[in-house]
């Protein structure tokens, strides 16, 4: 939430006012996570697969930091609309589309990076390489 001062300015009669933000905070990386071809870096917003720059929309993109900083589980569908569309309407289908877009960026087809668990959630399941994984809810 960000705070701002509401009433006269030429006053010290200051009365703070929350606004939320449009995305919620989140730990941001120092390093790039790496997992199998591909290697995501969530403060520069890229991700790369086979070294080269992939194109990835700014939902499915938050979609993917938001399941592998919580791998360690199953995500519900409704944990993952709530916390990646927000306060938004949306209809189920946008996370399966926001899914498939991710899987086909990453040319995972088999379901080997992202794991569906029909009629409950997803869960990422991709091990990470290298030992500055910078999401703390999903090491062991």
């Amino acid at each position: 939430m960000l705070q701002i001062s509401q009433g006269d300015f030429s006053s010290d009669h200051r009365v703070p006012v929350a606004v939320p933000t449009a995305m919620p905070t989140r730990k941001a990386a120092v390093a790039g996570l790496r997992f199998g071809r591909c290697e995501l870096r969530p403060a520069s917003r890229e991700l790369r697969v086979d070294g080269q720059c992939r194109q990835i929309q700014p939902r499915p993109f938050d979609l993917l930091v938001y399941l592998i900083e919580h791998r360690d589980r199953v995500l519900s569908m409704d944990e993952l609309l709530d916390a990646v569309w927000c306060e938004r309407i949306v209809q189920p289908s946008s996370l399966t589309v926001a899914i498939n877009r991710i899987r086909r960026v990453l040319g995972d087809e088999r379901g080997e990076i992202i794991r569906t668990h029909h009629r409950v959630g997803y869960r990422f399941v991709a091990e990470l390489e290298g030992s500055d994984l910078p999401f703390g809810s999903g090491q062991a």
